[in-house]
């Protein structure tokens, strides 16, 4: 039997100590292992340290890390760490990730894999985005705090096109902000758009969870999306258990993904919404609203990425669009290269209800 002679250990206090005691190769590999063992544990604060270590909850954070190989990585080396260092373990369980689990997790992963329309869960033609915000799905949680930072939480993944694995990386220094819009760092490493702004009607529920974010007393934190309820609170949030099987949801991105399963059952959707795949369907109603005639703002948005290929092909596809081919892709692709520097504020706004404005320009500050 493990002797312990450390038993309270809190999570974040386990990463304050590995941070500054744990021994790197390199400093490079430091700097690649300490954010994700800053998100590791910042996604299960107070939770003691012997519990964070479990295999579910290892494995729950690696499902979602976009870049799984650095984060197994991380993590053994953080898990070694605690036992011998921290916990002062003589005997332990090796690392709970064996090979064939490493596979699954590592198999999917790449933003450049390929994923074909049918992978992709599109929503329907005629779906109001506006539902993704209404107050009737979120009151069941009884707690302000999360319903206001799940629907800034979806605002993001709306107006910027990532995935909640994205999301829960960004940090406070990726965005900026003026008195009533946001945009964020352009992740798709297009040299065409620094920025992604969002419109103001999405912006207002980033505005509203960021302000909650500034007063809560985590100024040492960078990461944008924190959890802002305490495990005393977290014992009130209330959740539907007969949609999501097993424990309560415990990171953010979990919650997200919860809500938006919550959100597709009680529309009676055919198909569930997914956190993955939410930005295909971004993409596509974009171009139901321009007519198609948004494409070039995408591509210099985002670039000639899989996502951004597969519902441009879906769109053709529907609306009877012969010329799909090759030389479509090429003419996109040169377009792309020839844009000068001149025409970097392009910026993409998921398209507002009411107004369908793709571009302008702010007076902008850090935040």
């Amino acid at each position: 039997m493990s002797e312990v002679e450390v038993t309270q250990l809190s999570a974040r206090e386990g990463y304050w100590r590995y941070s500054s005691e744990a021994y790197f190769k390199t400093e490079g590999t430091k700097d690649q292992y300490t954010p994700k063992i800053n998100q590791f544990t910042e996604m299960h604060s107070d939770t003691d340290l012997i519990e964070l270590l479990s295999l579910e909850n290892i494995r729950s954070f690696l499902i979602e890390d976009t870049n799984p190989n650095i984060g197994i990585a991380a993590l053994e080396h953080f898990y070694n760490f605690a036992h011998t260092d921290l916990l002062n373990v003589k005997h332990y369980l090796p690392f709970p990730i064996n090979k064939d689990l490493k596979r699954e997790l590592t198999k999917k992963k790449s933003k450049e894999e390929y994923t074909s329309d049918e992978r992709a869960n599109y929503l329907p033609r005629d779906f109001n985005f506006n539902e993704l915000f209404n107050d009737k799905w979120y009151e069941h949680l009884n707690n302000k705090d999360i319903i206001n930072e799940l629907k800034a939480c979806v605002a993001v993944c709306l107006g910027g096109a990532f995935d909640t694995s994205e999301i829960s990386t960004l940090t406070i220094s990726d965005f900026e902000i003026t008195s009533n819009q946001i945009r964020v760092k352009n992740p798709y490493n297009n040299f065409n758009s620094s920025w992604i702004m969002f419109n103001e009607h999405l912006s207002s529920y980033i505005l509203d969870y960021y302000r909650r974010r500034t007063s809560s007393g985590y100024e040492d934190n960078e990461l944008f999306f924190i959890r802002l309820w305490d495990n005393k609170e977290a014992r009130g949030i209330q959740y539907d258990s007969n949609l999501w099987s097993g424990k309560k949801p415990t990171f953010i991105t979990q919650w997200v993904s919860y809500i938006l399963k919550y959100i597709s059952y009680n529309l009676g959707l055919n198909q569930r919404i997914e956190t993955t795949s939410l930005r295909h369907s971004t993409i596509l109603h974009y171009l139901y609203s321009t007519n198609g005639k948004g494409i070039d703002q995408l591509i210099r948005t985002f670039g000639w990425v899989n996502f951004i290929k597969d519902a441009i092909f879906k769109y053709f596809n529907e609306e009877d669009v012969n010329e799909i081919s090759f030389v479509l892709q090429q003419s996109m692709e040169d377009n792309i290269n020839n844009v000068d520097a001149s025409d970097e504020e392009y910026f993409f706004q998921f398209p507002h209800w009411r107004d369908n404005t793709l571009m302008g320009k702010g007076d902008y500050q850090n935040i």
